[in-house]
């Protein structure tokens, strides 16, 4: 399969001094603990060694076998793959299919005299088998399984503001260097959480307005942080649901940060036509979002954000650069440009109305 042509840019900031991945990485690696517990006790790795062909283990395959929804499991298979527990083959077709490697097929398989598949029961604490077990229902079901996820006003949503506005604001100097423009501009930020992508955009243009679209309570924090930056007066509340809420018209600039990966490409598509009428003629929008290559298994941050995603969406997912300029240009948008931040390991993808 050919790849898709992608206009790429230098990447922002190539060589940061500091960078939160560290943080990212630490703090996100029980996943690993947790994944592998959860392929044993789906028996992920013992389905695909009994597999008589590559046709058996594919991810559809596998999910009949497993008795999981299709998108749970090719998450989980990818991330074992990440990490070096499968091997994934013709990776970026449709019909990529797995393999066990040397030392999964040793000690992972149930069957193998050296198997280590029962040893979590003793040796892992018990939270360790909670989140296992989250895991699991996740990859059953093919989305999460806590509720609080899907409410925007949760207060788990008013600690993310609170909490990680430095990593997921990392990328605000630079999407605001990209909509920016001469003169008076009119900016729209969805799900603006904290509000540094907005307020980025109102320290390098004095002449910007933001209008910050979230969760009423959520909003707060981030009208705290536009009165410390000095930028309140222009920084403007419109809360709501994003779905339903009068967006207003005739902006210059759209930032749609951290956003789209919480719903399926479909939904994406019908909210990025909503977008594409509030912008002027000329108007841009900025997406922010974690990138994987084709073959979904690359780069190891990017790709390991889908399963961040399996358990805390309904139906979001991490997105390709295909999947996000496909549903950028069925929206209207077009002229797709693509640029990598090396700090978070996230692109944005800037497209013109």
């Amino acid at each position: 399969m050919s790849a898709l042509p992608q206009p790429v840019t230098p990447a922002i900031g190539a060589q940061p001094e500091v960078s939160p991945l560290f943080f990212f990485n630490q703090i996100n690696a029980y996943q690993q603990t947790a994944t592998l517990m959860a392929a044993l006790q789906l028996d992920v790795f013992t389905k695909l060694a009994e597999a008589a062909s590559p046709e058996e283990r594919t991810a559809q395959a596998l999910a009949r076998r497993i008795q999981a929804s299709e998108k749970g499991t090719r998450v989980l298979c990818d991330f074992l793959t990440i990490h070096g527990l499968l091997l994934k083959h013709d990776a970026a077709g449709p019909y990529a299919w797995y393999q066990p490697t040397q030392e999964a097929s040793v000690y992972l398989d149930r069957r193998s005299p050296r198997s280590l598949a029962a040893a979590p029961k003793f040796i892992a604490p018990p939270p360790m088998h909670g989140a296992a077990e989250v895991v699991a229902a996740s990859v059953r079901k093919g989305g999460t399984v806590t509720e609080e996820y899907t409410n925007e006003n949760a207060g788990m949503w008013v600690d993310f503001a609170r909490g990680m506005a430095p990593f997921t604001g990392a990328s605000a100097s630079a999407i605001a260097s990209l909509v920016d423009g001469p003169g008076p501009r009119k900016i729209l930020d969805i799900a603006a959480s904290h509000g540094a992508f907005g307020i980025a955009c109102l320290k390098r243009n004095p002449q910007a307005k933001v209008v910050a679209l979230d969760g009423a309570t959520v909003l707060e924090v981030g009208a705290e942080n536009a009165q410390q930056a000095g930028v309140a007066e222009r920084w403007s509340k419109l809360p709501g649901d994003a779905f339903q809420a009068d967006l207003g018209k005739d902006y210059d600039a759209v930032l749609v940060t951290n956003f789209l990966h919480h719903f399926t490409p479909e939904i994406c598509e019908q909210f990025l036509r909503r977008l594409h009428a509030a912008l002027k003629p000329g108007g841009k929008v900025a997406v922010l979002e974690f990138v994987p290559n084709d073959d979904r298994v690359t780069p190891p941050v990017p790709a390991s954000f889908a399963l961040i995603m399996l358990m805390g969406t309904v139906e979001g997912d991490a997105y390709t650069y295909r999947q996000l300029n496909a549903m950028l240009e069925n929206a209207g948008f077009r002229g797709t440009q693509r640029h990598d931040v090396a700090a978070t390991q996230q692109t944005i993808l800037v497209a013109t109305k």
